[in-house]
């Protein structure tokens, strides 16, 4: 008896062993499922044209900050991507004087991540899909937005510092233009270029940023 006494308690340990690392396993697995139905459903999303975060418990998503005009579109743009089961959706508080959402910042950093703002080399002149980018942001701020700043990006170059500035001014004020035409209010948008002195920590050096105040 002592020697199936000293048998069992290994074969036990391995027993336990093996059922940790199963576990593990398929806890790993799970979060790389969670991170990949986040991340396409945020691409979704942002081609959608709608803003939210997302968040997963398996595979149903939760979007959150989601404005209230866009609470349906949302839920059926998540609940069309593949491997998603379910979405709920929480909408944005109202802001008193504003029907923009709290998360207008988000948002906008979202749409321009998804859809950057391009330009033709070394000019101001938008390329069609720095328009349609554009006319995507004018829809975002379409509803009294806030004062906001349109700031121009460029990559370092041989011209210098003064001719950087330059053109990042001049694509500053070609967007800022386009949407002053697209309806938003002329006293609510600045812009401002920055030349090559803050380079992007991740993308593309030549870029429009916009900054609510």
């Amino acid at each position: 008896m002592s020697g199936l006494r000293g048998w069992v308690w290994p074969a036990s340990l391995a027993l336990l062993v093996t059922g940790l690392l199963a576990l593990a396993v398929l806890w790993v697995q799970a979060d790389r499922i969670e991170s990949d139905l986040a991340d396409r459903t945020r691409a979704a999303l942002a081609e959608a044209g709608v803003g939210a975060s997302v968040s997963f418990d398996g595979r149903d998503a939760t979007l959150r900050d989601v404005p209230a005009e866009q609470a349906g579109r949302a839920a059926d743009t998540a609940r069309g991507v593949p491997g998603v089961r379910a979405a709920a959706v929480t909408a944005a508080p109202a802001v008193e004087g504003y029907t923009t959402r709290p998360g207008l910042q988000a948002e906008l950093d979202r749409q321009l991540a998804a859809e950057p703002v391009t330009f033709e080399p070394d000019s101001a002149e938008l390329t069609a899909a720095g328009e349609r980018a554009v006319r995507r942001v004018a829809e975002l701020l379409s509803n009294d937005p806030p004062e906001f700043e349109v700031g121009g990006h460029v990559a370092r170059a041989p011209g210098g510092e003064a001719a950087a500035v330059a053109l990042s001014q001049e694509r500053a004020d070609a967007v800022a233009k386009r949407l002053v035409a697209a309806g938003v209010p002329a006293d609510r948008v600045t812009a401002k270029g920055y030349g090559d002195s803050r380079p992007a920590t991740k993308g593309d050096d030549r870029r429009v940023e916009l900054k609510v105040r």
